[in-house]
């Protein structure tokens, strides 16, 4: 289940930076996407509505099941972002845009990683 979530994950990941939507001006909407891509992946791999929850009570449910600080700093990092993009209205550098591309990889692959880190102990 883990690595077909990983792949879908990913995969929107890669569709959300073909459609180039910070290029086109539609930042707001790039930022709902990558939120969106996030917590769908969350929801997959822990069987939770985790794509209904707001920002906080994302980053709450995955801090109780995720003893991993780099992801939820990832995911915190990634998710104020957005919100202050999203209902603030704030713009950010094309540097901080690639970092949270950069992160939400991180905090997809980084599930996968432990994962097969698991397996190889069994």
């Amino acid at each position: 289940m883990l690595f077909r979530s990983q792949e879908i994950a990913t995969d929107a990941l890669e569709t959300l930076l073909k459609n180039r939507l910070i290029e086109k001006g539609d930042i707001k909407e790039h930022y709902v996407q990558l939120t969106d891509i996030i917590k769908s992946f969350w929801s997959q791999i822990y069987d939770a509505p985790i794509s209904e929850m707001t920002t906080d009570e994302a980053i709450q449910y995955i801090t109780l099941k995720k003893n991993n600080t780099t992801v939820i700093s990832a995911a915190m990092q990634v998710f104020q972002t957005s919100d202050l993009i999203k209902f603030a209205k704030h713009s950010v550098s094309p540097d901080v845009h690639q970092e949270c591309i950069s992160l939400a990889r991180h905090i997809i692959n980084t599930y996968s990683a432990n994962e097969r880190d698991r397996r190889n102990e069994i």
